[in-house]
């Protein structure tokens, strides 16, 4: 796996941006095979990792990790600070895919 210098974005003065590098998956990668080890909401905290930090598997991780959340019963999941709401997760996906693809 290569790992990309993060950019340099200024953040606010009194609070520093963390910074996340961008992991290039090697060629031969299988989502689906990663995947199979996790189950229900540890599912989508992977996927939802894993859009985040590789640009290459942004598209396809995010869209899975909706299709996962809209299987899922948990509204709560959408109130958790630290993670995306579904409604950033709908807007990351229709980016990724283009306005053709939604």
């Amino acid at each position: 796996m290569e790992i990309d210098k993060p950019s340099t974005t200024p953040g606010p003065a009194a609070e520093p941006k963390k910074e996340v590098p961008n992991v290039t998956p090697p060629k031969d990668f299988d989502i689906d095979a990663y995947l199979s080890g996790y189950t229900g909401h540890t599912r989508i905290y992977r996927l939802l990792f894993m859009a985040g930090h590789s640009k290459e598997l942004e598209a396809e991780c995010t869209k899975r990790a909706l299709d996962e959340l809209k299987k899922s019963q948990n509204v709560a999941y959408v109130d958790e600070p630290s993670r995306p709401s579904s409604a950033q997760s709908v807007q990351s996906v229709q980016g990724c895919l283009g306005e053709g693809r939604r």
